[in-house]
């Protein structure tokens, strides 16, 4: 049975709310300041319609902290943590927060009319891309006001920077269908803690742009980041048009990338050295294929030790030559590791793979090996399979 409110408890909710009103009104359509005491009587009313709505039910429950660390736990909607940070808003908070909250709660008073809530109702309120118009820092202060307020929230959101502040395990990715848009979400069950703890760190707080990607390209290394992004391009390809995003996966590990990419729904593509290390990652792939992939589309393998001996052995040993102070005569004489290791010493790898496009750009997208050109088509082809 719904709880019988007193005739007292019923007058003073009507009082507190019809408050409210009259100082909504008075805040949207004048533009003078309200008085100290028309503000703290407002704030009055919002901390009595807030212990009347949600305090009484929520406040009574301890409910366990969120493993944040991990980030495996899905976080209650109220909690006495929560609860106590709202109460110190109402009470000692700035002014402009305050003044917010009083404009929120009168724009839901209009909204709602006569309709009354029950004691204890939850909230629900729905945010529609919030970052618009929004500088990051004033982004961060706004949500923070958000996150404080103790009711369910619903947001829609294009913003990576905002996705950042939400634990993954509370991300809805939409993928949108040829007839239909379809919810993708973690599955913790599929994750040990370590994997969390990984992947909330490398792509939550440090890419968050990536889980907006339709396709990820994962490599090994950061050589493979700057030269590949270089090398699509002169191939007529723009992946951050077409929503491909390369991700190193060495610290994080492969195998939560995948999962993840699995779970939200993203396309995902692995290139490999041709070393033991490679191989390995290879083998690996293999194992978690689901059971409609192919190999082919998840998958490629450089036909060398790594990305540098591919392009040594395919046109562009002048340039590695060049960096380690060598000239062809000297390729009788050392070993091709070796020449590539000093080369590497001098001038880093990533510094080498910039080389490299400078190279193919002045000698034209012919000169790239043919795995790389086929590679960055697949590519494309699996994001275009998300454009709806």
């Amino acid at each position: 049975m719904d709880e019988v409110e007193s005739p007292e408890a019923y007058s003073k909710r009507e009082r507190c709310e019809a408050r409210i009103k009259r100082i909504f009104k008075r805040l949207i359509s004048s533009s003078q300041q309200l008085s100290e005491y028309e503000m703290s009587r407002g704030y009055e009313a919002l901390s009595y319609l807030f212990d009347h709505y949600l305090f009484k039910r929520y406040g009574i429950f301890n409910y366990p902290r969120v493993d944040f660390e991990h980030d495996i736990h899905t976080q209650r909607p109220f909690s006495l943590q929560a609860l106590t940070r709202f109460n110190d808003l109402l009470k000692t908070g700035h002014k402009s927060d305050r003044a917010m909250l009083l404009l929120l709660f009168g724009e839901f008073l209009e909204v709602r009319g006569e309709h009354l809530l029950r004691r204890g109702a939850s909230p629900i309120l729905l945010l529609e891309e919030p970052e618009n118009n929004l500088h990051p820092v004033n982004l961060a202060i706004t949500w923070r006001f958000f996150s404080l307020l103790p009711m369910q929230k619903l947001v829609s959101t294009n913003s990576s920077q905002l996705l950042s502040f939400f634990p993954l395990s509370r991300i809805q990715r939409l993928v949108r269908h040829a007839d239909l848009t379809k919810s993708y979400s973690l599955n913790a069950e599929h994750f040990s803690g370590n994997d969390l703890r990984r992947i909330a760190f490398h792509v939550r707080m440090n890419r968050p742009h990536s889980l907006f990607a339709r396709s990820w390209l994962l490599v090994e290394g950061e050589t493979e980041t700057w030269l590949l992004t270089e090398l699509a391009r002169y191939c007529g390809y723009h992946f951050v048009v077409e929503g491909v995003q390369i991700i190193e996966f060495a610290q994080c590990g492969l195998d939560p990338l995948i999962k993840l990419a699995q779970d939200l729904h993203i396309e995902w593509h692995v290139l490999t050295d041709g070393d033991a290390a490679g191989q390995k990652y290879a083998t690996r792939v293999e194992d978690m294929l689901l059971g409609k992939d192919f190999l082919a589309n998840r998958l490629s393998i450089l036909p060398a030790l790594d990305i540098e001996h591919l392009f040594f052995e395919n046109g562009f040993a002048d340039i590695y030559l060049e960096a380690a102070n060598y000239t062809e005569k000297d390729l009788a004489r050392f070993a091709v590791s070796k020449i590539i290791d000093k080369a590497v010493h001098k001038y880093s790898k990533p510094g080498l793979g910039l080389a490299i496009a400078s190279a193919v750009e002045e000698r034209g997208a012919d000169s790239i090996p043919p795995l790389l050109k086929r590679l960055f088509a697949r590519l494309v082809g699996l994001a275009r399979t998300q454009s709806g």
